[in-house]
Parts: structure tokens; C-alpha cells; sequence
């Protein structure tokens, strides 16, 4: 989706910030799959990737069970962390793209344009946020709950000052 809105913003494609909505994007499906393990635990079936939920031990029972058990926390927090560096790399790329702008598809005013684009990666980074609040229990109340009102304002006021990080 983020790509396809970069489409209508822009005339021509513009490579430097593709890179930043695919980080993004990749961030956002991270943070979606963490908040699904309730509701497909519920489901019994389990998101995880294999090679985390194996390298962490991760026991699929416990996990339909609704059990924090160690190992789920330290796959949560893996994937997590994956997140949080694709959040990381899309803000690093998009400052370099408005402090270097040498390409024609960097101009400022279009990176800055772009950046309305990439307003849910606020609410990534809150997720990310409160994951590491719960102790990456991806069972946790906090978790699942809307973002307060407080949220709103804060992605508005990102919003006006062409920022997303």
C-alpha cells in the first residue's frame, strides 16, 4: 500500500524513498504478525516464524495455551527487534535523502512530501513501544488495546512537521 500511494504522490518513481515505505512495510507486517498471536493462538495456530521459534525453543502448546513462557518472549523480542531495525533503517534513509539531496528523485520538497506516507510508522514504533513495556508478552492486555486519543495528536503534529520517527 505504501508503495502505491508513493505512485499517486509522485509522477516518476523516486528509488530513494521505495526503500524507506519497503522498510516500513516490512516493520508493519512484523508488528501485525506479533499482535495476531493471540487471536490465531485462539485460533490454535502459531505466527511465528520457524527458525526463530526454533532457534528460541519455542514449545507450539504452550503457545495455543496462552503461556508466557520464556522462550515465547525471547522469539517476540527477535522479532521485534527485526522490527524496530526496519523502523530504524527507513528513518536513516529518509534523513539522508533530505540532508543529500543529489538524485532528482531526493528533492526535498518530495522527500518531505513523502513523509505523510509513512505516518503508520508511528503507530509501529508505539506498538514496538509497548511490546518492550509488557516485556514482549504477546498476550498482554496493553498490547491489543487501541492507542489512546493521544496517539491521534501525536501522528497529526508528526504530520505537520513532515516527520514520521
Amino acid at each position: 500500500m505504501l508503495y502505491l500511494t508513493l505512485e499517486c504522490l509522485y509522477t516518476t518513481p523516486s528509488t530513494a524513498m521505495d526503500h524507506v515505505a519497503s522498510h516500513i512495510g516490512r516493520a508493519e507486517g512484523l508488528v501485525a504478525m506479533l499482535r495476531g498471536i493471540l487471536p490465531m493462538a485462539k485460533a490454535k495456530k502459531l505466527v511465528l516464524p520457524l527458525d526463530i521459534t526454533t532457534s528460541c525453543l519455542v514449545v507450539q502448546q504452550d503457545v495455543i495455551e496462552g503461556k508466557v513462557t520464556p522462550a515465547l518472549r525471547d522469539a517476540v523480542h527477535e522479532v521485534a527487534s527485526q522490527a524496530t531495525r526496519h523502523i530504524n533503517s527507513a528513518t536513516h534513509l529518509y534523513e539522508e535523502a533530505l540532508a543529500n539531496p543529489t538524485a532528482k528523485d531526493t528533492d526535498p520538497e518530495r522527500v518531505r512530501a513523502a513523509a505523510a506516507v509513512f505516518l503508520p510508522a508511528i503507530s509501529v514504533k508505539r506498538i514496538l513501544d509497548i511490546l518492550l513495556e509488557v516485556d514482549f508478552d504477546p498476550f498482554n492486555p496493553a498490547l491489543h488495546a487501541p492507542l489512546p486519543p493521544s496517539h491521534a495528536m501525536k501522528v497529526w503534529w508528526k504530520a505537520r512537521k513532515h516527520q514520521f520517527y
